[in-house]
């Protein structure tokens, strides 16, 4: 993952892009929301980067399941070794957005 003032990078694995995964490139300007779940040590966690379509509809609907939250290429997983990287990422992209709307 690469945060920086006006995007955000996901950059698949090499087995997850075998798998059908793609890199995604999301400018911090289209993001509406962040919804984040912390993992634990059974369930992975993750965070998904909530867009508008160009139909105005989100990406991930509202009360998606954890599948169809997964499933979309705006959605980070992590382990629970992964969670201080995952809190980083959010303090990043947090950063990104609130420059962007000037404060």
């Amino acid at each position: 993952m690469i945060v920086s003032e006006d995007r955000v990078v996901i950059r698949r694995s090499l087995l997850a892009r075998l798998g059908g995964a793609e890199n995604v490139t999301i400018p911090v300007a289209d993001i509406v929301d962040v919804v984040s779940q912390v993992p634990t040590p059974v369930l992975n966690g993750y965070t998904s980067f909530e867009t508008r379509g160009p139909s105005g509809s989100r990406a991930v609907p509202d009360g998606a399941s954890r599948r169809e939250i997964f499933a979309s290429p705006h959605t980070v997983a992590f382990t629970a070794a992964q969670k201080g990287n995952q809190q980083k990422l959010l303090e990043a992209v947090e950063f990104a957005r609130a420059r962007l709307r000037g404060e």
